[in-house]
């Protein structure tokens, strides 16, 4: 075998030719020194490189967004949304350009939205109680209107 083809097969093997949906190792310190290693402030960036991810499917729901916030309630559709139980949600991670839109109206308080997304939910265990989902492709988003009473976070 030619040194240059033992080089491919080797970094195939390794992960460098896995399609996008393939697992990442599920180790904290793989993944922590991968986000170390990237100097962008890009949340979506850092976690579809560095966290293994779950295979793509469409999720329904609602997302809240606001100051340091980005939170979805998967199958819920209640209206005015309600934020609830921290325990049924998950942080969701958005492209930068949808994240910054959004994140524009919460000037004016908390908002929520309808949506309909393709993504991968992380395979990482994070805290109890705290998942990740990652939304890549958005396929529906219509604004709704909120509870007022936005619970205080716990601690």
């Amino acid at each position: 075998m030619q040194p240059w083809k033992a080089i491919i097969l080797v970094g195939c093997i390794i992960g460098a030719c896995q399609p996008k949906d393939a697992p990442r190792a599920a180790d904290p310190r793989t993944v922590s020194a991968c986000m170390a290693a990237e100097h962008s402030h890009d949340d979506y960036l850092l976690v579809t490189k560095c966290e293994p991810l779950g295979p793509t499917r469409t999720f329904h729901g609602t997302w809240f967004v606001g100051f340091e916030m980005s939170v979805f309630r998967m199958d819920y559709s209640g209206i005015p949304a309600d934020l609830g139980n921290p325990f049924d949600q998950y942080w969701i991670v958005v492209p930068m350009s949808l994240d910054r839109r959004v994140h524009a109206r919460d000037a004016v308080g908390p908002s929520a939205y309808q949506v309909t997304f393709q993504g991968r939910e992380a395979l990482l265990p994070k805290r109890p109680g705290e998942k990740l989902i990652v939304a890549d492709r958005m396929l529906a988003l219509r604004a709704v209107s909120m509870n007022s009473k936005i619970p205080s976070p716990p601690g």
